[in-house]
């Protein structure tokens, strides 16, 4: 919604000033990254609502990660996987944990 004293002109000025290209590719599925955040400052949306905006995507990140972990242990549980394998879950949960507790995580 245009701000107050904004008309019409000044919206479509607005618009054709900023020209953005997404590089990336599009896949069926759900993204345990959003590119709102960065199209929200584009938009000039105000700061108190970006930070609650970006607080909320973290949480929902967390979650994502976590119920990915967790149906991975799960399909670990329900077949026979190799050591390695199960390290690498094991590796990818301690990360999600340290996620959740805010230490910094190594890719």
């Amino acid at each position: 919604e245009p701000a107050a004293g904004a008309g019409e002109g000044d919206e479509l000025q607005r618009a054709k000033a900023v020209d953005v290209t997404f590089l990336y590719k599009l896949a069926p599925g759900p993204s345990d990254k959003s590119h709102g955040l960065n199209v929200a400052r584009l938009a000039k949306l105000p700061e108190s609502i970006i930070l609650t905006a970006q607080r909320e995507s973290a949480h929902f990140e967390r979650n994502f990660l976590a119920e990915q972990v967790a149906a991975q242990l799960q399909h670990a549980l329900e077949v026979s996987v190799d050591e390695a394998t199960l390290e690498k879950i094991w590796r990818r949960a301690q990360q999600v944990l340290a996620i959740d507790a805010g230490a910094p995580v190594a890719a």
